[in-house]
């Protein structure tokens, strides 16, 4: 094994569960594969136990995958997917045994590729979709909301419009008419109140973007930007969730300040504005920090992965902070005061 990379999914509860690529770059004879990770807390260690099980069979160009959980154990998978021609979204949702519930089905046909989905379950199992396509031109960012227990889920393909609770939604409005730029990478969350918060890549002036939506489809917070504008951003870099007070914890990537990307970290309350600005998170080691995600706990501590090249090869790094430790005045918080496992 040469690296592990990209880490793409963390659940924490007791254990901490993540997913990531194994790259073999040495030995063109051995397979990249992906793998699941458990941490567990007492005591720590990490251990291989799977390699996971094909749930896509085509022979079209399949993508981006990205998995979600509802409460009842069921996988929801979202992936971008070019047997329409270009790259659509499609949508697969199979039971806690991996029956197929939903067989593959098309969500989005717009005149631009569909890529870079993000998916979040709500407390009514419906499935929130953040995603970037070119309908508009340059790439934009567009929500989604779909109940799939609308469905008979007798294993056949859904009817898209039937599932659909809430329609194809620009989200990026405003960095749109400011920028005429790109918008790309959404992060999506959703709180206990079924409002989606969406973080994002302003391509234009290398920034963060976010906006908040009800559980309707309404803004709540039209797109804002909540950044400096950076030197660069390594897409994809931004990860959003949303705590049990309805406040917003962001991490992304940058190099502008340090000699190579390192993690920063920002916490929005519920109308958008800053609770902690931007904090960096990670030593100026010049490793090569990035690809982050994150999770917050039922006690509202921020769980953060990402990959980074502290030792000889490319790694999967954990953190663990508390931002009630600080003021939460506006300011930028203390590292090591909010850091709880590093």
């Amino acid at each position: 094994v040469n690296n592990i990379i990209t880490p793409a999914t963390i659940i924490s509860n007791s254990v901490a569960q993540i997913a990531a690529n194994i790259s073999n770059a040495g030995n063109a004879n051995v397979t990249n594969f992906s793998a699941l990770f458990i941490l567990s807390s007492s005591p720590p260690k990490l251990s291989i136990p799977e390699t996971g099980i094909s749930t896509v069979s085509t022979n079209a160009t399949v993508d981006q995958s990205i998995v979600a959980v509802d409460s009842l154990g069921n996988l929801h998978i979202v992936w971008a997917d070019n047997r329409p021609g270009n790259n659509e979204l499609f949508y697969k949702m199979l039971d806690v045994n991996g029956n197929v519930l939903i067989n593959d089905t098309q969500l989005t046909s717009a005149s631009g590729n569909s890529l870079r989905p993000d998916i979040a379950v709500d407390y009514n199992n419906n499935l929130h979709i953040a995603w970037h396509d070119r309908r508009l031109g340059n790439t934009q960012i567009f929500y989604k909301k779909i109940g799939p227990f609308l469905d008979d889920r007798n294993g056949d393909a859904a009817n898209s419009s039937a599932i659909t609770v809430v329609g194809d939604k620009h989200v990026s409005v405003n960095s749109r008419v400011e920028l005429n730029s790109r918008d790309e990478h959404p992060s999506i969350a959703i709180d206990n109140l079924g409002n989606a918060h969406i973080a994002w890549e302003r391509a234009g002036d290398s920034s963060i973007g976010y906006a908040k939506l009800a559980n309707d489809g309404a803004f709540i917070v039209p797109d804002i930007r909540i950044t400096n504008k950076f030197r660069s951003l390594w897409r994809p870099s931004t990860s959003v969730e949303a705590d049990s007070n309805g406040n917003a914890h962001i991490v992304w990537n940058d190099d502008s300040q340090t000699c190579d990307d390192e993690a920063y970290y920002m916490m929005l309350n519920a109308s958008g504005s800053a609770l902690i600005n931007i904090t960096r998170l990670t030593a100026n080691d010049c490793r090569n920090s990035k690809r982050q995600r994150l999770v917050v706990d039922a006690e509202d501590n921020v769980h953060i992965i990402s990959q980074d090249r502290s030792g000889i090869n490319t790694e999967i790094f954990y953190s663990k902070i508390n931002p009630y430790l600080d003021d939460r005045n506006g300011d930028s918080a203390n590292e090591s005061v909010i850091t709880i496992i590093n």
